[in-house]
């Protein structure tokens, strides 16, 4: 193991960066592009003349030799001026001092990762941790490039607090969660929030109502969307997309049976630049800590999500053979999305398959009880919707072509049934006042 003497740093690049800033150079560019901060610093002179420099800045008070000097009077740790002299007068130029920060923060990325390596062969050397644990824990490890615990006190978050409010009130009215594209389902939940578990029987519509949600966010606000098919394959789930964003016939997509009209629709289409941040990942074996990965990675990638979709939850595994039942393993998936939304800050939505026993009820409207495989879905998730056709049950029904959407959870919203109109031809779900107006057009051209 190396010992402190020997780790990797780079002083001249250290007294670079800090004679560069008392010399006038721009030290957003070091806070925004690099993220350069005072623990990067390896030598100690090196590390408090930086840290006398960031605290000037959030004091809004100019940086030179003589302010960080009278900063730092009365720091045992402190050289002195002379010290700010020397680096300051060292530095031909400040035009260079972003190569010069980065090779800090590699230097400093560098010593990390030295720091973990005996913490990794600790976790991966103890048999009585399951492996899936140990993934998780070193990718975290590493993603995250640093082992500080969050921590906030109660002034800066009551601050915080009133600044969403203040917010919130300038936007009154507004879907405080991320909006589904359906102003009732919306009005009723308060938009996506934390852990969503949408269920529902075969045949229902889970994979068009998850993938709606999906082209919402990213063709109607343009924002990232990260798609897990772990049912279909890309081309399928793209087909269908492409038919509800075009709508044209699913079946014409599926059988090849598309008209001249079609293929010019299709070369129409608009949105394709939006499409580059709604990303299907179609791994057919897809683990708890896998899905993390690849969340995390699509995370640091766009800087913010949209959504996660999951489609299905039970189509998951964690990975690690010691769960005694279905049961407990989806208890572990069901706690583990639900912390990954919290880091992730942003709302998955995770399709459920739901029991067999809604099948012998003479109401097959599903109940939370039909959750299947597991209670700890209901538990863990923040809002519950189930999909219901009457039509698809009883073909006699007066709701032909009618899905209930019934929230049966709503932690930041309320429990009710609204109804959406169910159009599996363009592969789309519509709202009931959208098909009166379209409705309404054509007779209004048939006149």
């Amino acid at each position: 193991m190396l010992t402190d003497a020997n780790l990797p740093y780079n002083d001249e690049a250290e007294r670079t960066v800090v004679g560069a800033l008392l010399m006038g150079a721009d030290i957003n560019i070091l806070i925004a592009e690099i993220g350069l901060e005072v623990a990067d610093f390896y030598l100690e002179q090196n590390r408090i003349v930086y840290y006398a420099i960031m605290r000037l800045y959030e004091q809004n008070k100019a940086i030179d030799i003589v302010t960080v000097d009278g900063f730092l009077r009365g720091n045992p740790s402190y050289s002195g001026i002379e010290y700010l002299k020397t680096a300051a007068s060292a530095v031909p130029t400040t035009r260079h001092i972003k190569y010069y920060a980065e090779i800090v923060k590699q230097m400093s990325q560098r010593r990390y990762y030295i720091s973990i390596g005996a913490k990794i062969q600790e976790i991966a050397s103890d048999s009585e941790e399951d492996i899936e644990t140990v993934n998780d824990i070193i990718e975290n490890a590493i993603i995250r490039n640093n082992e500080q615990i969050s921590m906030i006190s109660f002034a800066d978050l009551y601050i915080s607090i009133y600044k969403d409010l203040a917010e919130a009130y300038r936007k009154k009215g507004e879907i405080p969660g991320q909006k589904t594209g359906w102003l009732s389902l919306d009005a009723a939940i308060g938009g996506l929030e934390g852990l969503v578990v949408i269920g529902a029987r075969p045949s229902m519509g889970k994979t068009m109502f998850g993938t709606n949600i999906a082209e919402y966010i990213a063709f109607k606000e343009d924002k990232p969307a990260l798609l897990f098919s772990l049912e279909m394959s890309p081309k399928q789930v793209g087909t269908r997309m492409m038919s509800s964003q075009t709508r044209v016939r699913h079946s014409d997509f599926k059988f090849a049976t598309l008209s001249d009209d079609d293929f010019y629709t299709i070369g129409q289409f608009e949105n394709l630049d939006r499409g580059k941040k709604l990303i299907v990942c179609d791994e057919g074996v897809m683990s708890l800590s896998k899905l993390k990965s690849v969340s995390r990675r699509f995370k640091k990638q766009f800087g913010s999500i949209g959504a996660i979709i999951i489609d299905y939850i039970q189509l998951m595994d964690t990975g690690n053979t010691k769960y005694t039942t279905r049961a407990d393993e989806l208890g572990k998936i069901s706690r583990g999305l639900k912390l990954l939304s919290k880091e992730l800050d942003c709302p998955i939505v995770a399709l459920s398959q739901l029991s067999r026993e809604v099948e012998k009820r003479a109401d097959k409207r599903p109940m939370l009880s039909d959750l299947r495989d597991s209670g700890a879905i209901e538990q863990d998730a923040d809002t519950i919707i189930f999909l219901y056709r009457d039509d698809y049950y009883n073909k006699q029904s007066k709701k032909r072509g009618v899905a209930e959407i019934i929230i049966a959870k709503a932690r930041h919203g309320e429990t009710r049934t609204i109804e959406l109109s169910f159009q599996p031809q363009i592969m789309r779900f519509m709202e009931m006042t959208e098909i009166d107006e379209i409705a309404k057009r054509r007779r209004k051209n048939e006149l």
